[in-house]
């Protein structure tokens, strides 16, 4: 096998991952995000863990219940049984300098657990510096169709995010993505593409070869390298290029359809990023999005758009979105005990820590209490964090009442999942 795969992350990609064109003969799907997020939160509550699916498949899933009746035993066994397709996969993939990280995989950006919990994609395929994934990035996305202010504002704001050393993040496609990451990569800055579509063509483009070969761009898929555009899979990973960055910027959108609004309303009611659009719109999109609780893209009066505004407008928001002033909207005593970093690498990790400190000092905490000392988090993303934390073991929901208690096991093999 030419890339060099642990067992765990061979089952994980043999689960989640097309090896061919969608055939037309019977064949299962692959697992979709939510349903691999499901069957690993089992895995882990039964003891197992995915290499194990190699090894002795029939013990570890005659136990399993199947609770959507959507993935029988019969489904997981085919899609393991594939080791052959895999292999010829891979070597093709090798050979254009496509790469695999998985969940299990210490390099897998930590953002996207953290943000999207087991709904984060199991499997990334890229070319180019996988190390991108995990620095600073800030998105920057919009409509295919721009007019002229908007191209240069694109460009503008692309080449400040690269002169202020974050790297910029887009989706890949033509018009506003596009403009973006070429404008980046011409200012020496470093760029993300997640792609919906086309990553073994994209892998051999001319027009990524100078970034690919410096190791200043990574382009990244959760899709079959070869499928073709999907309007599904593009909504599907408007998602990740909002996770992998602390904050969005919109160009352009159009109001109430579109892939542009799809993800930045998406972004604005799960917590996943701040959104900022183009404070000059020459369509209603970016409006109704400041409506929904975008923020324009300004400068006070008369001050350049340059690195030190944009690093003092990051920090405005702080890191993940946490508003850094928001401590005064909360009581002095909440003040007083509330202590989630706002420029933690990895801010589900410090949250939990948080939580269990708290929880140590306090006793069983009812989650009221825990978004009352967390000023600034989105009440969604708290909630989905804490059900991220049962689920992994680090906490302990007794009863169906909103009560959490510190389990004192800990967690287990947390990160292969």
């Amino acid at each position: 096998m030419p890339m060099q795969l642990s067992p765990d992350s061979q089952a994980i990609l043999l689960l989640t991952m097309r090896f061919s064109a969608a055939g037309r003969g019977k064949s299962w799907a692959p697992l979709t995000p939510l349903e691999y997020g499901r069957f690993a939160l089992w895995l882990q509550s039964e003891g197992w863990l995915p290499r194990d699916l190699l090894s002795r498949p029939k013990k570890v899933l005659q136990d399993w219940p199947d609770p959507t009746g959507k993935v029988p035993i019969e489904r997981l066994e085919f899609l393991l049984d594939r080791g052959v397709a895999m292999g010829v996969a891979l070597e093709k993939w090798d050979g254009v300098g496509i790469w695999v990280l998985t969940r299990a995989d210490a390099a897998y950006p930590r953002r996207l657990k953290s943000k999207l919990g087991t709904s984060s994609p199991a499997v990334l395929l890229g070319v180019g510096e996988p190390r991108l994934l995990s620095t600073r990035g800030v998105a920057i996305v919009g409509s295919r169709g721009l007019g002229a202010q908007e191209s240069a504002f694109t460009e503008s704001v692309a080449r400040v995010v690269a002169g202020c050393g974050f790297s910029v993040i887009s989706g890949g496609a033509k018009g506003a993505d596009e403009i973006a990451m070429t404008s980046a990569l011409g200012a020496q800055g470093t760029v993300v593409g997640v792609l919906a579509a086309g990553l073994m063509r994209e892998a051999t483009a001319k027009r990524w070869r100078q970034g690919l070969r410096s190791g200043s761009l990574c382009l990244v898929s959760t899709f079959y390298p070869e499928a073709p555009f999907q309007v599904g899979n593009a909504m599907a990973r408007n998602k990740y290029v909002y996770a992998l960055a602390e904050a969005g910027v919109v160009v352009r959108s159009d109001r109430g359809r579109g892939g542009t609004w799809s993800g930045a309303t998406e972004a604005l009611k799960k917590g996943i990023a701040p959104v900022f659009v183009n404070p000059e719109p020459r369509d209603e999109g970016c409006a109704a999005l400041v409506e929904l609780g975008a923020r324009p893209f300004l400068t006070p009066e008369g001050e350049p758009l340059d690195p030190a505004w944009l690093e003092r407008r990051l920090s405005a928001v702080g890191m993940d979105g946490i508003p850094a002033d928001s401590s005064s909207q909360v009581s002095e005593d909440a003040r007083t005990t509330s202590a989630v970093p706002t420029d933690a690498e990895d801010p589900y990790q410090e949250f939990v820590q948080c939580v269990i400190a708290w929880i140590a000092e306090a006793g069983p905490l009812h989650r009221n209490e825990i978004i009352e000392r967390s000023p600034g988090i989105p009440k969604g993303r708290i909630k989905r964090w804490l059900d991220q934390a049962v689920a992994e073991g680090g906490l302990h929901r007794p009863t169906r009442l909103a009560v959490y208690e510190r389990r004192e096991s800990g967690p287990t093999q947390v990160e292969l999942f």
